[in-house]
């Protein structure tokens, strides 16, 4: 849902509208549909097959990357890292769910976001390692993607004084994607099945 909703403030534009409404500026502004853009969810673990399941529901084109070659539900298109750039030649939206591994590790660097379009947003929900973060910067400073919502980073908490919390075009969270009223329920849950 977290992932879902940085998605829905990238399209809509959410970001800008608050910013007009604390500067009390009335400005109409061209938003953009979901049914019209493609996704790539790269990990189709738990999380990414329900990002998945809202981008379907949203008409969007679902790729995905994922080392199964095992057919997943909402996913038109899939792939394995090896496809990865030419999969995010294709992507509106990129979303991180993978975990961390020696394969993940700086997955999205500048040559992978050298090959994202100009207007795609990057959110990652995975962990902060899997993002090169002066390349992020790099690559928002020069336009190379439009957007990035990180809910992970490498350090948590993120130093105040880094200069990542001002760049452009990026929105940051404290790794809260998580949090809910029913994660505690949920982790009992879990915990009883597993036992």
């Amino acid at each position: 849902e977290f992932a879902f909703g940085q998605i829905l403030w990238s399209a809509k534009r959410l970001g800008t509208f608050r910013d007009n409404q604390r500067a009390h500026r009335w400005q109409l502004l061209g938003l953009e549909s979901l049914s019209d853009k493609t996704m790539l969810v790269i990990g189709l673990g738990a999380i990414g097959r329900e990002v998945a399941k809202f981008a379907k529901v949203f008409g969007m084109h679902v790729l995905r990357i994922r080392q199964s070659p095992t057919a997943v539900a909402n996913v038109d298109q899939q792939g394995t890292l090896a496809d990865l750039s030419l999969l995010l030649t294709e992507a509106d939206f990129v979303v991180l769910a993978v975990p961390l591994t020696d394969q993940t590790r700086e997955l999205i660097g500048a040559r992978a976001l050298a090959c994202m379009k100009p207007t795609a947003a990057l959110i990652n929900v995975a962990r902060g390692a899997v993002v090169n973060v002066q390349a992020l910067k790099d690559a928002l400073h020069a336009g190379t993607i439009r957007q990035a919502c990180l809910d992970v980073l490498p350090t948590e908490p993120w130093p105040a004084n880094d200069d990542l919390w001002d760049v452009p075009n990026l929105f940051l969270t404290p790794h809260n994607a998580w949090s809910s009223l029913m994660y505690l329920p949920r982790v009992a849950d879990l915990w009883l099945e597993n036992l």
